[in-house]
Protein backbone atom coordinates (compact mmCIF):
# COMPACT_ATOMS: atom_id res chain seq x y z
CA UNK A 1 0.00 0.00 0.00
CA UNK A 2 1.12 3.35 -1.03
CA UNK A 3 0.42 6.06 1.56
CA UNK A 4 0.97 9.61 0.73
CA UNK A 5 1.04 13.00 2.93
CA UNK A 6 0.30 16.47 2.84
CA UNK A 7 -0.55 19.11 4.93
CA UNK A 8 1.98 18.94 7.85
CA UNK A 9 5.44 17.44 8.63
CA UNK A 10 5.54 14.05 8.78
CA UNK A 11 7.64 11.08 10.24
CA UNK A 12 7.90 7.53 9.83
CA UNK A 13 10.01 5.41 12.24
CA UNK A 14 11.44 8.24 13.08
CA UNK A 15 12.57 9.41 9.35
CA UNK A 16 11.32 12.86 7.83
CA UNK A 17 8.86 12.04 4.67
CA UNK A 18 7.75 14.49 1.60
CA UNK A 19 5.74 13.23 -0.32
CA UNK A 20 4.65 8.95 0.39
CA UNK A 21 5.77 6.02 2.13
CA UNK A 22 4.44 2.65 1.73
CA UNK A 23 3.39 -0.47 3.79
CA UNK A 24 3.56 -4.07 2.90
CA UNK A 25 1.21 -6.40 4.36
CA UNK A 26 1.37 -7.26 8.09
CA UNK A 27 3.79 -4.07 8.82
CA UNK A 28 3.58 -1.91 11.27
CA UNK A 29 4.98 2.06 11.23
CA UNK A 30 5.15 4.59 13.80
CA UNK A 31 3.98 7.81 12.32
CA UNK A 32 4.39 10.89 13.73
CA UNK A 33 3.29 14.28 12.59
CA UNK A 34 2.68 18.02 13.20
CA UNK A 35 0.12 20.42 11.61
CA UNK A 36 -0.24 24.15 11.62
CA UNK A 37 -3.15 23.48 14.76
CA UNK A 38 -2.18 20.05 16.08
CA UNK A 39 0.64 17.61 16.55
CA UNK A 40 0.52 13.32 17.08
CA UNK A 41 1.71 10.12 16.48
CA UNK A 42 0.15 7.13 15.55
CA UNK A 43 0.64 3.44 14.43
CA UNK A 44 -0.55 2.19 10.93
CA UNK A 45 -0.74 -1.70 10.21
CA UNK A 46 -1.96 -3.35 6.90
CA UNK A 47 -3.94 -6.94 7.82
CA UNK A 48 -5.72 -8.77 5.19
CA UNK A 49 -5.48 -5.92 2.84
CA UNK A 50 -7.30 -3.70 5.50
CA UNK A 51 -5.37 -0.39 6.72
CA UNK A 52 -6.15 -0.41 10.77
CA UNK A 53 -4.54 2.62 13.14
CA UNK A 54 -4.08 3.24 16.26
CA UNK A 55 -4.50 7.13 17.01
CA UNK A 56 -6.21 10.34 15.45
CA UNK A 57 -5.52 11.46 12.07
CA UNK A 58 -7.06 12.67 8.68
CA UNK A 59 -7.55 9.75 6.16
CA UNK A 60 -9.11 9.96 2.32
CA UNK A 61 -9.35 6.05 0.93
CA UNK A 62 -7.74 5.74 -2.82
CA UNK A 63 -9.22 2.20 -3.41
CA UNK A 64 -5.80 0.20 -2.38
CA UNK A 65 -4.19 3.46 -1.61
CA UNK A 66 -4.52 6.00 1.12
CA UNK A 67 -3.57 9.58 2.05
CA UNK A 68 -2.98 10.74 5.13
CA UNK A 69 -3.02 14.99 7.10
CA UNK A 70 -2.94 16.47 10.28
CA UNK A 71 -6.74 16.15 11.88
CA UNK A 72 -9.18 18.98 12.04
CA UNK A 73 -9.10 21.64 14.58
CA UNK A 74 -10.00 20.38 17.92
CA UNK A 75 -13.57 20.78 19.03
CA UNK A 76 -14.59 24.28 20.97
CA UNK A 77 -17.82 25.11 23.29
CA UNK A 78 -19.52 27.91 21.34
CA UNK A 79 -23.12 28.29 23.41
CA UNK A 80 -25.54 27.21 25.44
CA UNK A 81 -29.54 28.04 24.74
CA UNK A 82 -32.62 26.61 26.29
CA UNK A 83 -35.83 24.74 24.97
CA UNK A 84 -38.67 23.61 26.21
CA UNK A 85 -36.91 20.02 27.03
CA UNK A 86 -33.85 22.06 28.76
CA UNK A 87 -30.59 23.24 28.13
CA UNK A 88 -28.53 22.17 24.57
CA UNK A 89 -24.81 23.06 24.03
CA UNK A 90 -23.13 23.98 20.78
CA UNK A 91 -19.71 22.34 19.62
CA UNK A 92 -17.56 23.43 16.63
CA UNK A 93 -14.22 21.36 15.77
CA UNK A 94 -13.96 18.56 12.69
CA UNK A 95 -17.97 18.29 13.34
CA UNK A 96 -21.04 20.64 14.45
CA UNK A 97 -22.26 19.11 17.66
CA UNK A 98 -25.31 19.45 19.66
CA UNK A 99 -25.50 18.29 22.96
CA UNK A 100 -27.54 17.58 25.56
CA UNK A 101 -31.69 18.23 25.42
CA UNK A 102 -31.14 17.17 21.92
CA UNK A 103 -27.84 15.24 20.36
CA UNK A 104 -26.71 16.03 16.41
CA UNK A 105 -23.39 15.80 15.30
CA UNK A 106 -22.57 16.14 11.14
CA UNK A 107 -19.33 17.80 9.21
CA UNK A 108 -20.20 20.85 7.58
CA UNK A 109 -19.81 21.60 4.10
CA UNK A 110 -16.63 23.59 4.57
CA UNK A 111 -14.50 24.39 7.83
CA UNK A 112 -16.19 27.57 10.21
CA UNK A 113 -14.67 30.15 11.57
CA UNK A 114 -17.78 31.41 13.31
CA UNK A 115 -21.01 29.97 14.02
CA UNK A 116 -23.88 31.48 15.48
CA UNK A 117 -27.52 29.70 16.84
CA UNK A 118 -31.24 31.03 17.11
CA UNK A 119 -33.89 29.11 18.00
CA UNK A 120 -37.22 29.18 16.40
CA UNK A 121 -40.70 28.13 17.49
CA UNK A 122 -44.22 27.89 16.03
CA UNK A 123 -43.13 24.29 14.00
CA UNK A 124 -44.02 21.02 14.91
CA UNK A 125 -40.62 20.72 16.28
CA UNK A 126 -38.39 23.42 17.38
CA UNK A 127 -35.92 24.85 14.45
CA UNK A 128 -32.42 25.73 14.58
CA UNK A 129 -30.85 28.20 12.60
CA UNK A 130 -26.82 28.28 12.60
CA UNK A 131 -24.93 30.78 10.51
CA UNK A 132 -21.06 31.28 10.51
CA UNK A 133 -18.64 32.03 7.65
CA UNK A 134 -16.04 29.91 5.94
CA UNK A 135 -13.17 31.78 3.95
CA UNK A 136 -15.78 34.82 3.08
CA UNK A 137 -18.37 32.90 2.31
CA UNK A 138 -21.93 33.01 4.59
CA UNK A 139 -23.02 29.65 6.26
CA UNK A 140 -26.55 28.22 7.14
CA UNK A 141 -28.15 25.02 7.76
CA UNK A 142 -31.34 24.72 8.72
CA UNK A 143 -32.41 21.58 11.97
CA UNK A 144 -35.02 20.35 13.17
CA UNK A 145 -34.79 19.69 16.31
CA UNK A 146 -36.76 15.70 18.02
CA UNK A 147 -35.44 13.35 20.60
CA UNK A 148 -33.15 10.91 19.14
CA UNK A 149 -34.13 12.30 16.07
CA UNK A 150 -32.43 15.65 15.01
CA UNK A 151 -31.57 15.94 11.67
CA UNK A 152 -30.45 18.40 9.19
CA UNK A 153 -32.78 20.01 6.67
CA UNK A 154 -30.97 22.11 4.56
CA UNK A 155 -27.35 23.27 4.39
CA UNK A 156 -25.87 26.12 2.14
CA UNK A 157 -23.03 28.39 1.35
CA UNK A 158 -23.00 31.56 -0.81
CA UNK A 159 -21.96 35.21 -0.95
CA UNK A 160 -25.13 35.84 -0.17
CA UNK A 161 -28.09 34.25 1.06
CA UNK A 162 -31.55 35.50 1.85
CA UNK A 163 -34.29 34.81 4.10
CA UNK A 164 -37.42 35.88 3.36
CA UNK A 165 -41.13 34.18 5.00
CA UNK A 166 -40.56 30.65 4.29
CA UNK A 167 -38.49 31.24 0.96
CA UNK A 168 -33.90 30.65 1.79
CA UNK A 169 -32.54 32.04 -1.86
CA UNK A 170 -28.49 31.40 -1.99
CA UNK A 171 -25.97 32.99 -4.77
CA UNK A 172 -23.19 31.36 -4.74
CA UNK A 173 -19.39 31.79 -7.27
CA UNK A 174 -17.86 29.28 -7.73
CA UNK A 175 -13.98 28.59 -8.05
CA UNK A 176 -14.51 26.55 -10.69
CA UNK A 177 -12.93 26.70 -14.68
CA UNK A 178 -16.13 28.22 -15.80
CA UNK A 179 -16.30 30.76 -12.78
CA UNK A 180 -20.05 30.05 -12.49
CA UNK A 181 -22.59 32.44 -10.70
CA UNK A 182 -25.23 30.22 -9.32
CA UNK A 183 -28.43 31.23 -7.52
CA UNK A 184 -30.72 28.53 -5.67
CA UNK A 185 -33.93 29.32 -4.44
CA UNK A 186 -35.62 27.27 -1.60
CA UNK A 187 -39.06 26.75 -0.27
CA UNK A 188 -39.90 25.53 3.21
CA UNK A 189 -42.97 22.58 3.06
CA UNK A 190 -43.74 22.56 6.37
CA UNK A 191 -41.62 19.28 6.94
CA UNK A 192 -39.02 19.81 4.20
CA UNK A 193 -37.53 22.09 2.04
CA UNK A 194 -37.64 21.99 -1.76
CA UNK A 195 -35.39 23.35 -4.29
CA UNK A 196 -37.97 25.60 -6.65
CA UNK A 197 -35.69 27.55 -8.54
CA UNK A 198 -31.98 27.29 -9.71
CA UNK A 199 -30.24 29.15 -12.59
CA UNK A 200 -26.41 28.64 -13.15
CA UNK A 201 -24.63 31.47 -15.51
CA UNK A 202 -20.66 31.21 -16.92
CA UNK A 203 -19.06 33.99 -16.61
CA UNK A 204 -16.03 32.21 -18.25
CA UNK A 205 -17.31 30.64 -21.74
CA UNK A 206 -13.60 30.44 -23.05
CA UNK A 207 -12.95 26.56 -24.66
CA UNK A 208 -11.01 24.17 -22.47
CA UNK A 209 -8.68 21.43 -23.86
CA UNK A 210 -9.35 17.60 -23.83
CA UNK A 211 -7.72 17.31 -20.99
CA UNK A 212 -9.93 19.39 -18.96
CA UNK A 213 -12.61 17.80 -20.15
CA UNK A 214 -13.63 15.58 -16.91
CA UNK A 215 -13.33 18.41 -14.88
CA UNK A 216 -15.99 20.06 -16.80
CA UNK A 217 -18.22 17.48 -16.58
CA UNK A 218 -17.57 16.85 -12.13
CA UNK A 219 -18.16 20.90 -11.84
CA UNK A 220 -20.78 20.73 -13.85
CA UNK A 221 -22.57 17.92 -12.03
CA UNK A 222 -21.24 19.44 -8.65
CA UNK A 223 -23.30 22.91 -9.97
CA UNK A 224 -26.40 20.77 -11.64
CA UNK A 225 -25.62 22.84 -14.93
CA UNK A 226 -27.67 20.53 -17.50
CA UNK A 227 -26.43 22.90 -20.26
CA UNK A 228 -22.69 21.91 -19.83
CA UNK A 229 -23.58 18.38 -19.22
CA UNK A 230 -25.08 18.55 -23.09
CA UNK A 231 -22.16 20.47 -24.59
CA UNK A 232 -19.95 17.58 -22.67
CA UNK A 233 -21.72 14.67 -23.23
CA UNK A 234 -22.42 12.15 -26.23
CA UNK A 235 -26.11 12.10 -26.90
CA UNK A 236 -26.15 8.80 -25.73
CA UNK A 237 -25.29 10.15 -22.30
CA UNK A 238 -26.74 13.34 -22.63
CA UNK A 239 -30.45 12.65 -23.51
CA UNK A 240 -30.77 11.22 -19.46
CA UNK A 241 -29.07 13.68 -17.43
CA UNK A 242 -30.89 12.38 -14.74
CA UNK A 243 -28.80 8.64 -14.94
CA UNK A 244 -25.85 10.70 -15.02
CA UNK A 245 -26.64 12.94 -11.81
CA UNK A 246 -27.22 9.18 -9.87
CA UNK A 247 -24.09 7.77 -11.59
CA UNK A 248 -21.77 10.37 -9.66
CA UNK A 249 -24.11 10.91 -6.68
CA UNK A 250 -23.12 13.29 -3.95
CA UNK A 251 -19.55 14.14 -3.29
CA UNK A 252 -17.70 17.02 -1.32
CA UNK A 253 -15.01 18.31 -3.34
CA UNK A 254 -12.74 17.77 -6.98
CA UNK A 255 -9.10 17.53 -7.19
CA UNK A 256 -6.73 15.85 -8.88
CA UNK A 257 -6.41 12.36 -8.76
CA UNK A 258 -3.76 10.49 -6.95
CA UNK A 259 -2.23 7.61 -8.01
CA UNK A 260 -2.60 7.68 -11.87
CA UNK A 261 -0.48 9.44 -14.56
CA UNK A 262 -3.71 9.76 -16.95
CA UNK A 263 -3.94 12.93 -18.52
CA UNK A 264 -7.67 13.22 -18.60
CA UNK A 265 -8.26 11.43 -14.70
CA UNK A 266 -10.02 13.64 -12.21
CA UNK A 267 -11.11 12.55 -8.70
CA UNK A 268 -13.78 13.66 -6.21
CA UNK A 269 -13.82 12.97 -2.47
CA UNK A 270 -17.21 11.72 -0.78
CA UNK A 271 -17.94 10.99 2.65
CA UNK A 272 -18.92 7.41 3.88
CA UNK A 273 -19.68 5.05 6.42
CA UNK A 274 -16.39 4.14 6.50
CA UNK A 275 -14.87 7.68 6.35
CA UNK A 276 -13.55 9.85 3.31
CA UNK A 277 -12.83 8.33 0.42
CA UNK A 278 -11.60 9.46 -3.22
CA UNK A 279 -12.96 7.96 -6.67
CA UNK A 280 -10.77 8.48 -9.34
CA UNK A 281 -12.61 8.72 -13.33
CA UNK A 282 -10.98 8.71 -16.74
CA UNK A 283 -13.03 9.03 -20.20
CA UNK A 284 -12.83 8.73 -23.57
CA UNK A 285 -13.89 10.54 -26.65
CA UNK A 286 -15.20 10.72 -30.21
CA UNK A 287 -14.25 14.10 -31.15
CA UNK A 288 -15.07 16.65 -28.50
CA UNK A 289 -18.09 14.50 -26.61
CA UNK A 290 -17.16 12.15 -23.95
CA UNK A 291 -18.78 8.87 -24.95
CA UNK A 292 -17.76 6.55 -21.79
CA UNK A 293 -16.99 7.05 -17.64
CA UNK A 294 -14.38 4.80 -16.21
CA UNK A 295 -14.56 4.68 -12.01
CA UNK A 296 -11.96 3.31 -9.85
CA UNK A 297 -14.69 2.07 -8.24
CA UNK A 298 -16.15 -0.40 -11.21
Amino acid sequence: MRIKVRDGQFFVDGYPVKREFSLAEGEERKVAYIGARSAGFLLFRLQEGALEREGEIGLTRWRENAEIYPPADPERFLSEFETVKGKCRLFLGGEICLRGAYSLSYEPLAPLCSLQAELLSGQRSPILLLRGESKGEKYLSVLSLEAGASKVLLEVLGENIETVGNEITVVRRLSDLRKRRVTSRYTWRGATFEKTSHICECTYAHPFIREDAGRLLLEAVKAKDDEELRRLLSTEFAKDLETVYEYFGQFDRIRKPLFTSSETAVAIEKKTSNGKVAVTYDFSFEGNKIVNIYSSED
